[in-house]
């Protein structure tokens, strides 16, 4: 990334005299130093605002993939198949937003019993469903996680579809308790109650794309 440079609009061609009494053309052609404003943000149009802009957050993607991961079909644990980082103090602020959205197959593999998606942010379970032997379907997930007004506090929704099977399951998580001031950890993860499987977990995740607002 490189520099933001305001200049004047007329640059002075004049030499410079030296009398640092006077505002001479060095002083005049300088670049324009911007102050305020948080990391991330952007300078906006703000009528309302003294100067006529003001700072502001803009959407920024914190992790996408278009890549396919598998769950393993080897063990019981919770694998991750798609995670990121939440910044230290991105969900400070109150209305601050993060998205999520992914998509992936329970892939009915030969073996599984019951499989388990997860959506995790830090410690705490903000989403999961468990799908029985043999199920095969698409999944699409979408998540909302917005700053509340009480300090570490998050409201979080989630819906959840299932195709082809016109099963449409809308999740609403009125609190989670995740400490803003420091970075966090946002998962999908997946388990399997029984192993080995063949030949994967049960579980595929295709993509996933992660916005901060």
């Amino acid at each position: 990334m490189s520099d933001v440079i305001i200049k004047p609009a007329f640059i002075s061609t004049l030499p410079d005299t030296g009398d640092t009494t006077k505002l001479g053309p060095t002083a005049w052609n300088a670049a324009r130093l911007l102050s305020g404003g948080n990391p991330g943000e952007v300078v906006r149009r703000d009528p309302a605002a003294a100067t006529g802009a003001s700072w502001g957050s803009s959407p920024r993607k914190l992790a996408a993939s278009g890549n396919t991961v598998v769950l393993p079909g080897t063990d019981t644990l919770w694998h991750p198949l798609f995670t990121t980082t939440v910044p230290a103090g991105a969900l400070s602020t109150p209305g601050a937003v993060i998205t999520i959205a992914s998509w992936g197959m329970f892939t009915g593999a030969t073996g599984t019993f019951q499989v388990t998606l997860e959506l995790r942010l830090g410690s705490t379970r903000l989403y999961s469903i468990t799908r029985g032997d043999g199920t095969n379907y698409g999944w699409w997930m979408d998540a909302t996680i917005i700053a509340a007004a009480a300090a570490n506090t998050q409201t979080v929704a989630v819906h959840f579809a299932l195709m082809p099977e016109p099963s449409y399951n809308i999740y609403a998580k009125l609190q989670s308790g995740e400490d803003s001031a420091i970075t966090q950890s946002l998962a999908i993860n997946g388990s399997q109650e029984v192993a080995p499987s063949a030949p994967d977990g049960g579980i595929a995740l295709n993509g996933g794309m992660v916005t901060l607002y």
